[in-house]
């Protein structure tokens, strides 16, 4: 973000909130723009006329984690049912799995999630590819957790931009699409995004 809106002809004021509380904000404040967001609210016909989304920046998908003793126990979505499963709140992507599991704990951060986990708090969680991948490796968690990716063929989504259809949300779009392209196009974007960058759909299978 340092780097589109140095660029930018507009004055951009950054406002930092958990997920939930990001998205509240934004939709009532009409001069607002969400990031990362994903496309479901462009996806659903009554309310994609209120909203202008970006070219994706990168793609993310969601992965389940477990605390190693438990590995065993989840290979599939079924076996989720009767779990206690910790999410983000907010994640709208949560919705795509519907009922799979009768206990969904919200919680505000990944770090919340890494920490509940280690604690027997959760038998689980969901978590978002990377995001919760690199908040595992900057706690040194990684040998304490089992990633399953077995939620791979219900996303990949992009992570985009999104603002309100608005004369301005309309021309903010366009010029980060504008800017979007040129990174791409350079490399820039991949060297900035690094080891995690997803810049083409997945593969949900992998």
């Amino acid at each position: 973000m340092d780097e589109l809106f140095s660029e930018s002809s507009f004055r951009i004021s950054r406002v930092v909130a958990p997920l939930s509380r990001a998205s509240i904000l934004f939709l009532a404040d009409k001069k607002s723009c969400l990031f990362p967001t994903g496309t479901r609210r462009l996806d659903k016909r009554e309310t994609a006329h209120l909203f202008f989304g970006s070219d994706p920046v990168d793609y993310f998908s969601l992965k389940f984690y477990t605390p190693k003793e438990n590995s065993r126990k989840y290979n599939f979505l079924e076996d989720l049912r009767n779990a206690n499963v910790g999410y983000i709140a907010g994640s709208g992507a949560i919705r795509t799995l519907g009922d799979v599991a009768e206990n969904w704990i919200p919680v505000e951060s990944e770090n919340q999630l890494i920490a509940m986990s280690a604690l027997g708090r959760l038998d689980g969680f969901i978590g978002h590819y990377p995001d919760t991948q690199i908040a595992i490796e900057r706690l040194g968690s990684q040998n304490q957790l089992h990633v399953t990716p077995l939620l791979y063929d219900k996303v990949p989504e992009t992570a985009i931009f999104l603002c309100h259809a608005t004369e301005a949300g309309e021309k903010f779009i366009a010029e980060m699409n504008m800017f979007l392209k040129s990174l791409s196009k350079t490399g820039r974007l991949k060297q900035i995004l690094g080891q995690y960058a997803i810049l083409s759909t997945p593969n949900p299978h992998l």
